[in-house]
């Protein structure tokens, strides 16, 4: 394999990407969290290398946090990609984008790459600047990249506000209070999600190619929380507020024809099996 720089090394994905490649006998640069530059810092990022293929994982990721601080998102997820496409281009190395779902309200399901993109708040707007960034070094700099679409990521290791994990600990409670029952999404594994950025970093494309990585089905909140409880064998009540989000996405699943065309990918996690492992981990004493 060729010898692979990943930034966010040390982030929900990037810990388990890194572990995967180290197995795979991958050559890493800067596979010690000590030696992980700020990727906003451009004078201790620019000492980084020689190497061949970039995964750029580092970024603001949690959407609320977007509108309360959006100059932090554009500064990180704009700027620092930026910062590793140049370093790219002095390496004349190939990229490998961790995008976002950055499709807005589905014009028609499921989603598929040529569907329009539409930001619909400041962190989908900051990662669709940062797709253009790619585009525009390859077509000034011929610097391949590679930008994965993934959609909803879970799986263990994953904290914060996020919706599962928020359930898993309301759970413990035995009492769920949550807003809109009615949104779907298409959740994928954090394992299927290492997997496809294994086959990306193996990938070769002189061009931009754009990939969406998603399960391919959806599940709404409501479903979501029966499945939980009802894997958790304890008693929990559930009351939704009625509370919808502005910008609201209805309903998100994903067409992953490209994926396993190109990359040979496909989700191999399924969401019930997921779902319980999530629980049985929570449940588990410490």
């Amino acid at each position: 394999m060729p010898r692979a720089w990943i930034t966010g090394g040390n982030g929900f994905v990037g810990r388990r990407l890194v572990a995967r490649l180290q197995a795979e006998h991958c050559p890493l640069v800067a596979a010690d969290q000590s030696d992980r530059p700020d990727i906003t810092d451009w004078d201790a990022l620019k000492k980084v290398g020689p190497f061949e293929v970039a995964v750029h994982l580092a970024a603001r990721t949690f959407v609320p946090g977007s509108y309360t601080d959006p100059r932090e998102y554009y500064r990180v997820n704009v700027g620092g990609t930026l910062n590793v496409l140049e370093l790219c281009r002095l390496n004349r190395a190939r990229l490998v984008y961790i995008s976002a779902y950055i499709y807005g309200t589905p014009q028609y399901l499921p989603v598929d790459e040529r569907h329009p993109a539409q930001a619909t708040n400041p962190y989908t707007q900051s990662k669709l600047l940062a797709e253009d960034l790619c585009r525009a070094y390859h077509r000034d700099f011929g610097v391949p990249s590679t930008i994965l679409r993934i959609f909803n990521i879970y799986g263990p290791g994953q904290t914060g506000d996020l919706l599962i994990p928020s359930i898993l600990r309301q759970l413990k409670t035995g009492h769920i209070k949550l807003q809109d029952p009615a949104p779907r999404r298409d959740y994928v594994h954090i394992d299927d999600v290492v997997e496809a950025c294994v086959r990306t970093v193996a990938f070769t494309s002189s061009d931009v190619e754009c990939i969406n990585i998603g399960s391919g089905a959806s599940i709404s909140v409501q479903d979501l929380v029966k499945m939980l409880v009802a894997c958790s064998a304890q008693p929990a009540t559930v009351d939704f507020t009625g509370v919808k989000r502005e910008r609201e996405i209805p309903d998100t699943r994903c067409d992953n024809t490209k994926a396993r065309k190109l990359l040979g990918w496909e989700p191999r996690i399924p969401f019930d099996d997921g779902i319980r492992a999530l629980v049985a981990e929570a449940s588990a004493p410490m």
